[in-house]
């Protein structure tokens, strides 16, 4: 498997517990928007996801995702799904 580590330029937002669902629903209520630069923002996940399908091709195995929070992922179907890979 390729890894890729994003920080939360690419998270699995699907993929948060309760309480963290919870926690990043106050964010639009304690910032104007949590990006500075949404464009810029958009065009970066865009750039991340061209990567993790490079490093899925180049490895025939779906690349690991390690957000700045929330599960590891990886893209199937052109969504983020969690990986379940303890005890694996």
């Amino acid at each position: 498997h390729g890894l890729i580590f994003t920080g939360d330029n690419l998270v699995n937002i699907s993929g948060f517990s309760p309480e963290r669902a919870q926690f990043n629903s106050l964010a639009p209520y304690l910032m104007g928007s949590v990006n500075i630069d949404s464009k810029k923002a958009t065009a970066i996940r865009k750039e991340i996801i061209k990567i993790v399908h490079e490093i899925d091709e180049s490895n025939q195995k779906p690349c690991l995702i390690l957000g700045g929070h929330g599960p590891v992922s990886f893209i199937q179907n052109e969504k983020l799904v969690k990986a379940e890979i303890l005890g694996k």
